[in-house]
């Protein structure tokens, strides 16, 4: 479940020693590879997606690189430009492409995962 985006997260992981992600999915996300490499660094909220704006924004100023599962993205242009969050969803339209280039560019996005099958 999910194997992709865990093996992605923690090939990320490795490369950019700030990187957290924080999982507000119900059921939450299933990250195994990423949990046993990096459980310091994995934050779960399951089903308390309220939560997960201000607590991105907090870790994101303490110079954290945030990756937040299961959480509606905000509009974008209304986040502060200098918070490095990534809203990672899943949709039919999404892939896995350009998943290094967003996680590496500073400032907040959202990245399009593809949907379960």
């Amino acid at each position: 479940m999910h194997s992709e985006l865990d093996s992605r997260l923690t090939r990320l992981a490795l490369r950019h020693k700030n990187l957290v992600v924080l999982d507000a999915a119900f059921p939450s996300f299933v990250l195994p590879q990423f949990r046993q490499n990096y459980d310091q660094r994995l934050v779960s909220i399951p089903g308390r997606s309220q939560l997960a704006f201000p607590m991105a924004v907090g870790l994101a100023q303490a110079g954290k690189l945030v990756c937040v599962l299961g959480a509606p993205a905000p509009i974008l242009h209304q986040v502060e430009p200098s918070l490095n969050i990534k809203w990672i969803s899943s949709s039919p339209e999404g892939d896995f492409s350009d998943m290094d280039f967003v996680i590496g560019a500073f400032g907040p996005s959202l990245l399009l995962i593809p949907s379960e099958k």
